[in-house]
């Protein structure tokens, strides 16, 4: 147990330091430990993480093809640790999150309709999340952003009145929250 803990840590310290073997390394730990413990999903988030920096990493060296390798395993993870639990609010937001991510790769590769299918799903997630926790203002600023990106999709696709009222929808979230409280910087900048 002490040894999977170290090896765990270990893997996590790697991804945060982020250089390329690192991440190969940490990826490849992850992936041990959750073969050894495919119920744990401690493992299965941490491995989550480890797919999607690895898939950062490719897609900043432009190696798309291969980031779409890591993007669907995250993806899966993050679905299978969300129908584990579909009430759980972390799992719901880390799966619109990957979501995103494989749908803003989509966009990058101007696979512009497969990228709106991701980024709906994400959509229809953050809204779920939202209607069960009114007073969560990270979820409805996840909320605005899908809708800021479901905006820009639209726009690049020449569909400017369904663009403009995704982007409307995103400032009024946004303006909702900053009036709120008007300290959050983060809506208030938005």
């Amino acid at each position: 147990v002490l040894d999977r803990k170290r090896r765990r840590l270990e893997a996590l310290i790697q991804l945060r330091l982020g250089t390329d073997e690192e991440t190969v390394r940490a990826v490849q730990t992850l992936e041990t430990l959750r073969q050894s413990a495919p119920a744990d999903r401690v493992t299965r988030s941490d491995l989550a993480s480890g797919y999607s920096s690895k898939a950062n990493s490719l897609t900043e060296s432009r190696d798309l093809a291969k980031a779409m390798e890591f993007r669907l395993k995250e993806l899966a993870l993050q679905k299978a640790t969300l129908a584990a639990d579909p009430g759980n609010a972390t799992a719901t937001s880390n799966y619109a999150l990957a979501s995103k991510k494989m749908g803003g790769l989509l966009a990058r590769m101007n696979r512009l309709q497969e990228a709106m299918d991701y980024y709906v799903t994400a959509l229809h997630l953050e809204e779920s999340l939202s209607a069960r926790e009114p007073a969560n203002a990270d979820a409805k600023m996840a909320l605005s952003f899908s809708h800021s990106d479901i905006g820009f999709l639209l726009r690049a696709q020449k569909r400017l009145p369904e663009a403009l009222e995704h982007y409307r929808t995103a400032v009024r979230i946004r303006e909702e929250l900053a009036a709120i409280d008007p300290n959050n910087a983060r809506a208030t900048l938005s």
